[in-house]
């Protein structure tokens, strides 16, 4: 009898990860700074209780940065759920962004690879605004004509999530995303629908 397995062969590993000690009688409430910017809606983050559970919920909910000189709550983040390992924590952020922004007035950046990094922290998306330094005047779309994230890699950007990475074009995206709609979508049809038997 062969000692080759056929088929799939699972085991279960122990986690890494160790789970938060819950307590009902006493809930530490933290007030101070986060980074909105990386919130979900950082316009809903100012001067409001938030309960958080765990790491993942609070950084989505206030946003998260190691940056703990300038983000207060970051650091208390990090000390509940990664060091000591308890929950739930209140936290209260008062940065609010519609007040303690610095707004820098122009920039220019070198596209490398059909993108840009900046450096800045604190950026908010919906009030960042791209124009062509080679052609003044020409102001781009979010989501139509460039996409803004932060930390991290656009997905699909590397030979390793797509075989087609090099020919990423969002001119042609549109043009191939707007045919499907066209040609497939849009045109459904009981006949269509039929498979062959």
């Amino acid at each position: 009898m062969s000692n080759y397995d056929h088929g799939i062969s699972t085991k279960l590993l122990a986690t890494n990860v160790a789970v938060p000690i819950k307590s009902d009688g006493c809930i530490q409430c933290v007030v101070g700074t986060a980074p909105v910017n990386l919130a979900k809606d950082p316009y809903d983050t100012v001067n409001r209780p938030f309960m958080f559970a765990n790491k993942s919920a609070a950084a989505a909910g206030l946003g998260y940065s190691t940056d703990f000189n300038n983000y207060t709550l970051c650091q208390s983040m990090y000390a509940s759920f990664d060091v000591f390992a308890v929950s739930p924590i209140v936290m209260i952020n008062v940065l609010d962004p519609q007040k303690h922004v610095k707004a820098e007035l122009s920039k220019t950046y070198e596209v490398t690879n059909k993108k840009v990094r900046i450096g800045e922290t604190g950026i908010l998306l919906d009030k960042l605004k791209i124009e062509s330094a080679g052609e003044p005047g020409t102001v781009y779309e979010a989501e139509e004509d460039y996409v803004a994230s932060f930390n991290g890699e656009v997905p699909g950007a590397t030979s390793r999530d797509c075989g087609n990475y090099s020919f990423m074009d969002l001119a042609e995206a549109k043009r191939n995303a707007r045919r499907y709609l066209d040609e497939v979508l849009n045109c459904i049809t009981d006949e269509n629908l039929s498979y062959p038997r």
